[in-house]
Order: structure tokens, then C-alpha cells, then sequence
């Protein structure tokens, strides 16, 4: 398989990886200008390749730094001489540049009603990988989600059950008892934010019931209902602003690392007793 043939197949499999091209040499190098190696983060400290830099302890450097760059979401020129720093017999010296390719933040919706139908089209924009799940076939038109990656037209606690890594969740279902399995499905799942459309009385009933099925407040306090940042918003639009505003803040707060309190916890973060009163 060719570089580039790979390059497709990670992008639509959604993985981590770092492209790295040879940019400049100088002397005698295992490679030239143009050569690539694709790293692909495999939670080892080497990674995975495809294709090569020359092997050797060139390619070791490059694939070690690659696998940090990518957790770190940077790029980074590296230029070394393959005899002073590395013991090569070559004696050149190369440049190369590791470029992270950073996939889309994966986004489920639970729910395709108006404020689904306003937040999707906003959320793919804004650069997510959008999903939708909702039973309703009726909802499901290519008219309303366009610009979505998938509509599944299944049981949305079925889906929940069966979940994918996913980093931002929004539940915005037609049924508030729905909403709740939904909710006890993922409340214990990995992700950067999960908010739950409704009221401020819905918020409450939402922890007692928590609490009564026996989740830790850690779990409890990691989900945001109700969803979007309090700005007043009324109408389904408003409210699709609201959550979207919401979810720019957590992944810039929590890619960047900013703006956290003396325990460590993002300053930013409202849980189940804050957020806005939701369209009903």
C-alpha cells in the first residue's frame, strides 16, 4: 500500500498518526528530500510505521518524537547529524518535519428533533465528526443533516449500549425516560463532555436518580445538564448555540490546559446544578 493509499484509510478510520517528511540532507543520508514515514500512535512509545526514513537510529529518534508530538498536538523540525548525534557511519546531516494530523473530535447526538436539527449542521461545521442516532425514520432526512457523517435509524439506548469512542455527547430525545438509560449507559464511559438537554428541575431529578442507581459523585458530576452555556436561549436554534459555545470551551480548555482552579478541575466545567432552561 502506498503512503498516500494510507493516508486515506487513517483518516477514514479515524486514528492518530504523524506524517514525517524529509525536508532537507546534507552529505551522505540513508534518505532524501520527499521521503515519508507515516507514525501511527498505537499506544506504544515507537508507534506503528509505514514506510521508512532510512531505518536505524534516525527512523528510532523520529518515531519516538513522532508518538509525543501526537499526544502533544504538535509539529516540530528536527535536524541532526546522522555521525556527531547518533553514531551513524552515513556522516550527513537530515532535516525532517513531523507533521501530527489531528482527526476531527467524534460528536453523538442522541435525539434528531429541532434543537438535534439546528446543532448537527452547526457542530459540522465547527469541524466535529457528527453522528446522529434517533428511531424515528421520519426525522432522519438528508435535508436536516446534510452535513453529518452518519444517521443511524436504531434504538438510541441500543446505540448507547453499543458505543463507539465518541468525545462529545449531547442527549436530546423525545422521551425523558429515554434520556435517563441513555444517561446511566454512558455516565461511566470515557469522554470530554456529555450534556443532557432539559430543565433545571430535570437536572435535579436526573442526580437523584443517579445517586438511587448507585453512580459516584465523580460520575455524576461529570455531566452537564442542562446542556449550553447559560445565555438566556429559548428557541431551539438559541439552544443549539447555546450547547455548540459550550463544546468549543471544553475542547479549547482542555487541549490547551488552561484556566484550572488549585484542585485541578477546569474552572469552566458545569455540572448537573448549572447551565440554561432548555426548550421543552
Amino acid at each position: 500500500m502506498s503512503i498516500f493509499a494510507k493516508l486515506v484509510e487513517l483518516e477514514k478510520a479515524h486514528r492518530e498518526y504523524a506524517l514525517c517528511t524529509v525536508v532537507a540532507v546534507h552529505g551522505s543520508t540513508p534518505r532524501k528530500p520527499s521521503a515519508k514515514m507515516i507514525v501511527i500512535d498505537n499506544q506504544q512509545p515507537e508507534g506503528e510505521i509505514v514506510g521508512t526514513l532510512g531505518g536505524g537510529a534516525i527512523e528510532h529518534l523520529i518515531r519516538y518524537e513522532a508518538v509525543r508530538l501526537i499526544k502533544e498536538k504538535k509539529t516540530k523540525l528536527i535536524t541532526t547529524s546522522l555521525r556527531n548525534d547518533l553514531g551513524m557511519c552515513c556522516g550527513g546531516e537530515m532535516s525532517v518535519f513531523i507533521e501530527p494530523m489531528i482527526q476531527k473530535p467524534r460528536f453523538i447526538c442522541f435525539g434528531a428533533g429541532h434543537i438535534a436539527q439546528s446543532l448537527c449542521p452547526l457542530a459540522a461545521h465547527l469541524g466535529y465528526c457528527v453522528v446522529v442516532a434517533d428511531e424515528r425514520t421520519e426525522l432522519l432526512q438528508k435535508e436536516h443533516f446534510s452535513s453529518c457523517e452518519r444517521l443511524d435509524c436504531v434504538s438510541s439506548l441500543a446505540f448507547a449500549d453499543d458505543f463507539f469512542d465518541a468525545s462529545f455527547i449531547v442527549i436530546a430525545t423525545h422521551d425523558h425516560s429515554l434520556d435517563h438509560r441513555i444517561v446511566e449507559s454512558i455516565i461511566e464511559k470515557p469522554f470530554l463532555y456529555a450534556a443532557l438537554v432539559g430543565s433545571q428541575r430535570k437536572a435535579l431529578m436526573t442526580k437523584k436518580r443517579l445517586q438511587a442507581k448507585g453512580f459516584s459523585e465523580q460520575h455524576i458530576g461529570r455531566l452537564r445538564v442542562p446542556a449550553g452555556l447559560q445565555i438566556g436561549a429559548e428557541t431551539p436554534e438559541e439552544i443549539a448555540l447555546a450547547i455548540a459555545a459550550e463544546m468549543t470551551l471544553v475542547k479549547h480548555v482542555t487541549s490547551q490546559n488552561l484556566r484550572h482552579d488549585s484542585s485541578g478541575r477546569q474552572k469552566h466545567a458545569h455540572g448537573l446544578s448549572q447551565g440554561l432552561t432548555a426548550y421543552p
